[in-house]
């Protein structure tokens, strides 16, 4: 799995759990088998487990063992009245969640003057025409480089 994958599905695994299992009761390696088909990779059995038991634990799922066909008996999970409603609350935060990435991200909630010099930064001259905006006036790249002024201080960002 790649480390930056990784890294964001720790902090978002109980949360997509909690949105398949809402959806259809299953066992631990169908569960994950859902999540690399939505994109997510392999899924080790060292993440994945420890969080179907920490969220057994705060009453959100419930497991029951099945016997099963291939083999050993399959605990299959299925969320609790207290699971659901927490999903339904997640899923309203995500929502506000999301949009606030997508505007930061997209630019819609940064002045133009920092996406300015952002791209400055970046070398986006083809972006910005070479031009970083420095206390409000157009000053090319190099000039501001050469009197040794930073282009994006601390705090022009807000």
């Amino acid at each position: 799995m790649n480390p930056k994958t990784q890294q964001w599905l720790h902090g978002f695994l109980d949360f997509c759990l909690l949105g398949l299992i809402d959806a259809q009761r299953d066992y631990g390696r169908s569960l994950a088998e859902r999540l690399a088909q939505s994109g997510f990779g392999d899924i080790p059995g060292g993440t994945l487990y420890p969080a179907l038991v920490r969220m057994e634990r705060q009453g959100l799922i419930a497991a029951s063992k099945e016997p099963s066909a291939s083999g050993p008996p399959r605990k299959y999970y299925e969320t609790t009245a207290k699971g659901r409603e927490t999903f339904r609350e997640l899923v309203e935060t995500w929502e506000q969640f999301k949009a606030a990435v997508e505007a930061t991200v997209d630019g819609k909630a940064i002045p133009r003057e920092a996406i300015a010099r952002q791209s400055a930064i970046r070398g986006g001259e083809a972006i910005c025409g070479g031009e970083a905006i420095c206390g409000g006036e157009a000053v090319r790249r190099e000039e501001t480089v050469r009197r040794g002024e930073p282009i994006g201080r601390e705090g022009d960002w807000r």
